[in-house]
């Protein structure tokens, strides 16, 4: 009996194996041709393998039944019609994750580099995403599926696929990393409210009037709607902080021309020239990092001393020692500085007639920018 077990479920799993083989074959195909290599091929190369070890198992299978009465096994059939909801997932996950880079190998190192690999990807997802969903309109091979064969035809959603139509539901509700933890306790708190509001609904007109007890009972589920509703606005309030937040920041730490756009326009600063802009990143090109794993030590010159003039920097967290030999004082953060702020004050070299002195602040983004803001003019500097 163990046996022909085993030859229904090698048969089962050879038809799921051709279906995936031909459907991603069919996908890959249907693909831009300059996004078929490295991924997506790779995708196609897997499928056909676990065909072909599929088919194998089943001959083995077939083998170690020889002699037992097999009449009875069931073939599961293969339907193309209709359209798959699933298949439209995997065609899109292999079209936007094509030019994905390998970002694991950041996840014990640094909490910098990790973001930075995952913005370079989000990046690239972003720039392909048009063409994709252009791809998945005329793609029609999706909706081949298995029917039959006992409860075979139902296939479980993988957690990669869990995983990918969380990161679609993400990027459609355009939620932003940092803001995800509160998306997700929005979406709990919701779902308990609907819960919550459904059970009272469909117990108020029995218990309502039922007498003391069944009255208890109805006002139990009122005041539990009630909790469940606060804590949805609770999660809502935390949700739009998050993205105001978010919002705020990004308008203090904009690079480049964003960033002297958004300073004229807040705080009336002209643009840089091409000398202040060789001034000042001179001035910021003393910044280090030291990575140290998860806590961070980010190090850099809190106070730089030229002749008889500074440029004096100060910190929200100094913990500073002055180094005579290179006469300034650094400082050590300890702690990620992902969006902490680093505050600076300075005044020009004596001698350094582009320079005008000011004071404002300066932060790190993921990506180590360090995007000074409240200067005369709008200057960033890349980690050495």
């Amino acid at each position: 009996m163990a046996t022909v077990k085993r030859v229904q479920k090698a048969v089962t799993a050879e038809v799921h194996a051709y279906v995936n083989a031909t459907r991603t074959s069919c996908q890959v195909a249907a693909l831009p041709p300059e996004y078929r290599q490295g991924k997506p091929q790779a995708i196609k190369d897997m499928a056909q393998k676990n065909l072909e070890k599929a088919r194998q198992e089943k001959a083995d299978a077939y083998s170690a039944a020889a002699g037992c009465d097999t009449s009875r096994i069931i073939i599961p059939q293969i339907s193309g019609g209709g359209g798959s909801a699933g298949g439209s997932a995997d065609a899109y996950r292999i079209c936007i994750h094509a030019d994905d880079e390998p970002c694991d190998g950041f996840l014990r190192m640094e909490a910098t580099l990790l973001a930075a690999c995952m913005g370079r990807n989000h990046r690239r997802q972003a720039e392909r995403e048009g063409t994709c969903a252009a791809m998945l309109e005329k793609t029609d091979c999706t909706g081949m599926h298995v029917v039959g064969g006992e409860t075979w035809d139902y296939r479980p959603i993988s957690e990669e696929d869990k995983a990918f139509l969380a990161e679609l539901e993400f990027r459609v509700n355009k939620i932003e990393p940092e803001c995800r933890e509160a998306y997700l306790e929005l979406k709990a708190a919701r779902h308990e409210q609907e819960r919550t509001q459904e059970y009272m609904e469909d117990i108020g007109p029995k218990f309502s009037s039922a007498g003391p007890k069944g009255y208890e009972i109805y006002k139990r589920a009122l005041a539990n709607r009630d909790k469940a509703q606060q804590k949805k606005i609770q999660a809502e309030k935390k949700l739009k902080a998050c993205q105001e937040l978010l919002e705020d920041n990004e308008a203090e730490t904009g690079t480049g021309e964003e960033q002297s756009d958004t300073q004229n326009k807040q705080k009336n600063v002209r643009p840089c020239n091409a000398d202040e802009k060789a001034a000042f990143a001179q001035m910021l090109g003393s910044w280090r990092s030291i990575s140290l794993g998860p806590n961070m030590t980010i190090s850099g010159s809190c106070e730089q001393a030229t002749g008889t003039e500074k440029y004096a920097e100060y910190c929200e967290r100094p913990d500073a020692t002055y180094n005579a030999t290179l006469k300034r004082y650094e400082v050590k953060f300890t702690g990620r500085m992902e969006g902490e702020s680093l505050q600076v004050a300075w005044t020009p070299d004596s001698t350094d007639t582009r320079s005008t002195a000011g004071s404002g602040s300066c932060r790190v983004s993921p990506d180590g920018t360090l995007s000074c803001s409240g200067i005369p003019c709008g200057i960033n500097a890349k980690k050495q």
